[in-house]
């Protein structure tokens, strides 16, 4: 685990006691992500600018896995549902999605 990462999983082990904080956090993520997605569906897109993107949707990646954990392992009704393992779904699909294009 790089510095960036553990700083990441503690930041994400702090917030543990403030599960909204986590989900507004997490919706954040989800956004910043789809602004990417945009971005290399748009016109006029620079490949440097895109290399650059996915380096920090990269390390968007990592809050995102922890701050995920950290909502389904300490909030007991989420725990008891799969209400927030279909975001985890989406996430990551639209992630692998946006790593595995290659830019034009």
């Amino acid at each position: 685990m790089n510095g960036c990462q553990l700083y990441l999983y503690t930041r994400a082990l702090n917030m543990v006691e403030n599960i909204p904080a986590l989900i507004a956090r997490r919706g954040q993520l989800r956004a910043a992500i789809t602004r990417f997605s945009t971005y290399i569906q748009s016109e006029g897109r620079e490949v440097v600018q895109i290399e650059i993107r996915k380096a920090k949707i990269e390390e968007n990646w990592y809050e995102f896995e922890k701050i995920q954990s950290a909502i389904e392992d300490n909030d007991e009704e989420i725990r008891n549902t799969s209400e927030h393992y279909p975001y985890r779904i989406e996430f990551e699909n639209l992630y692998f999605k946006i790593m595995s294009e290659k830019p034009r």
